[in-house]
């Protein structure tokens, strides 16, 4: 699970394994072992991921807590405060 997530991430963050390699002062091989499941980072590696990525350590490693990132849940508490307002508006 934390090799999907650190490349869909880092896709979504726009960085090729190499720009993101250098990013972490890395070779891209390595990115590519942390992508595959064939190594895992250890803490300060994964903590400087994560900060690079832009998203917590949970998020980074697929702590479903973590899943949501922040603007999701800004959007689906204003959703939940538009459905509750009409439901009480409206009777």
């Amino acid at each position: 699970m934390f090799g999907e997530n650190l490349k869909s991430l880092r896709k979504k963050a726009g960085y090729t394994q190499g720009d993101f390699a250098k990013k972490l002062g890395i070779s891209a091989s390595a990115v590519g072992m942390y992508e595959q499941g064939r190594r895992e980072p250890d803490q300060k590696l994964l903590l400087k991921m994560a900060q690079t990525l832009g998203v917590s350590v949970d998020r980074l490693l697929g702590d479903e807590a973590g899943e949501m990132e922040l603007d999701e849940m800004i959007e689906s508490f204003i959703d939940k405060l538009i459905v509750e307002y009409t439901l009480t508006h409206n009777g």
